[in-house]
């Protein structure tokens, strides 16, 4: 008898030798679809649509409208509670005053606020009306906010009240809206909602989410802006579009394991908003949420003793944090082990074996994903495997701290060789993958459904960020022998010394294994023999110091000599970004100056 290898290398060869290519009609263009109210008359093609992240709400809203959505206390602390119901409306109304009076001179609509119903409510609102919106760091200067400002062409500003200074001098560029974000029904940006339920109301024919002209649009055409982090240079805006917004939500749902309730009804996800929205539009978790038919629990401001409250009071299943916000949550004097465990999406930096064992016992779950703004935010999770439990639980954290493989809605992920460095870019470079053996070096490259369409307004830094239509992400990976991707360093972060490549990752998790140590960066600094020299800079626990002798004493146990710190520095507070992220370009400069950090 054959062998079932050879079996099915015969049945392969009778197929190929057999096959008819099937004929097809061509393809329909992406753009000829009906937009508007006409889109109302019928679909085109009978078995396609466009995808459109903005339909989710109206979805859940007619599916269960009582079921809760949005937890929040405002900024007088009054709680306010919304159903799917009562925030379709919401939003609906937001989109029915937008339609007629915001978009005069641009459809794009600027929003600078905290954690609020309001910006989930102008997430769905403004695409709904047929706009484009930008979420904006209210952390940024002045300036950068203006310069956001100018660079999207923005026509309307939404902001909280506590932001409206950063905005303010802009009054005779942009139309500004406040929000006093107090009971919902006060302020301009309540009467604002008011308004759209007349015009809403006024409005002949088909009402409601039926009238607005978002369910024929273009799925490729842009949704949304979303800034970079500007750490190197003004930030950059990255053009989301609608189909990437429906697939980062639905490889989020998927793999953040969202849909967690019941058959029957309840235990749906209760989401806690530690993320800011407005960082890369809330890694798509506005929709993913939604889609889930979860509750948001959104937070005006981080306040570590608050969100172990919630955790513990109102059944928090999920929540987004980077490193450094898991490592002060979990040494917090609040922190307790919960008695249901809640998911804990880890991405911004690449966390430690040692935070992952921390968070564990506390029932603090984690999943660690990997994205940036370029592609929605996160694109690639460490998926645990069972077997990691029969090995050690060194083991086992240690391959949980790995990076992994791309999304459920992403492709597979690249590791490419570097370009010679006399290559000269022409953009349709031949890529070519690194050995899998978790030793050579390249960069992570990305393509498929969860990269981005490019930088708006920006042809050549777009043109720079490609190869071959993959993304260059910046960030220096390995990739095992199980295909697990494992990130050494990003690109800009690596330390050479000596001619030797040193990743500060590397050095970080070590120290950060010192009972004492709270929170480190290591970075490079200048050196006359070396070319570079690594110096960490930490943080400590409360009530605990080390000495520079004691960390490089701890180093040396297990760091080969050359990527032992040679400098420790002690710091109150490690600069760090609106996520959380640890602004090490701050730490670089200010050492580079001969500043005290």
């Amino acid at each position: 008898m054959s062998q079932p290898e050879g079996r099915l290398r015969q049945l392969l060869h009778h197929i190929k030798d057999n096959f008819v290519p099937q004929q097809q009609e061509p393809p329909v263009p992406a753009n000829n679809t009906v937009h508007g109210p006409a889109a109302h008359t019928g679909p085109r093609v009978h078995n396609y649509h466009e995808l459109n992240p903005t339909q989710f709400l109206p979805k859940v809203a007619a599916i269960n409208p009582d079921l809760p959505a949005i937890l929040h206390y405002s900024a007088n602390g009054t709680r306010l509670e919304y159903n799917y119901g009562e925030w379709s409306q919401r939003s609906c109304q937001l989109a029915y005053y937008m339609r007629k009076n915001t978009f005069k001179r641009n459809n794009v609509v600027a929003i600078l606020a905290s954690n609020t119903p309001m910006m989930l409510e102008a997430y769905f609102a403004i695409p709904a009306a047929g706009g484009r919106f930008t979420a904006l760091n209210y952390r940024l200067q002045k300036s950068d906010i203006h310069y956001c400002l100018r660079k999207t062409k923005a026509s309307t500003v939404l902001v909280d009240r506590e932001y409206y200074d950063l905005v303010k001098e802009m009054a005779g560029e942009v139309d500004i809206v406040v929000d006093e974000d107090i009971d919902g029904k006060t302020g301009a940006y309540a009467e604002m909602l008011q308004e759209g339920q007349r015009i809403m109301d006024a409005t002949a024919g088909t009402k409601g989410w039926a009238g607005l002209p978002y369910e024929e649009v273009d799925e490729n055409s842009d949704f949304c802006y979303m800034f970079t982090s500007g750490t190197t240079s003004l930030p950059k805006a990255v053009t989301f579009t609608h189909r990437g917004v429906y697939m980062g939500a639905l490889g989020n749902l998927i793999d953040s394991q969202l849909n967690c309730g019941d058959a029957f009804g309840g235990n749906n996800a209760n989401y806690l908003w530690t993320l800011p929205i407005f960082h890369a539009a809330g890694w798509c978790f506005p929709w993913a949420v939604t889609l889930a038919q979860g509750r948001h629990i959104t937070l005006r401001k981080m306040d570590y003793g608050n969100v172990w409250k919630l955790l513990n009071e109102e059944g928090v299943t999920h929540l987004c944090a980077a490193p450094t916000v898991c490592t002060l949550l979990i040494n917090h004097p609040d922190a307790r082990k919960l008695e249901r465990p809640a998911r804990v999406i880890v991405a911004a930096s690449p966390p430690s074996a040692s935070l992952f064992k921390s968070m564990h016992a506390l029932n603090l779950n984690g999943i660690h994903v990997y994205g940036m703004t370029e592609t929605y935010g996160p694109m690639m999770r460490g998926y645990f495997k069972p077997a990691w439990k029969e090995g050690s639980e060194a083991d086992m954290y240690r391959n949980m701290a790995r990076q992994g493989h791309g999304f459920s809605t992403s492709r597979a992920v690249m590791v490419i060789k570097p370009q010679p460095e006399d290559h000269v870019h022409t953009g349709t470079e031949q890529l070519v993958e690194v050995e899998h053996n978790g030793r050579e070096l390249g960069e992570i490259a990305i393509h498929g459904n969860l990269a981005m369409k490019g930088y708006y307004d920006d042809v050549e830094a777009t043109r720079l960020t490609f190869r071959s239509n993959y993304l260059l992400t910046g960030d220096l990976a390995v990739v095992h022998p199980d295909g697990y991707v494992e990130i050494q360093d990003r690109g800009k972060d690596v330390i050479i010394s000596g001619g030797e490549n040193i990743s500060s990752i590397e050095v970080e998790s070590c120290i950060l294994k010192m009972p004492a140590v709270l929170e480190c960066a290591v970075v490079a600094k200048k050196d006359e023999k070396w070319g570079e020299i690594p110096v960490a800079v930490l943080t400590c626990k409360n009530g605990q110091a080390v000495s520079q002798d004691e960390v490089i004493a701890w180093a040396r146990k297990t760091l080969a000599g050359y990527k032992v710190p040679k400098e420790v520095v002690l710091v109150k507070d490690l600069p760090k970004t609106g996520t959380g992220k640890v602004q090490k370009n701050v730490l670089r400069a200010k050492i580079k100056a001969g500043e005290a950090l």
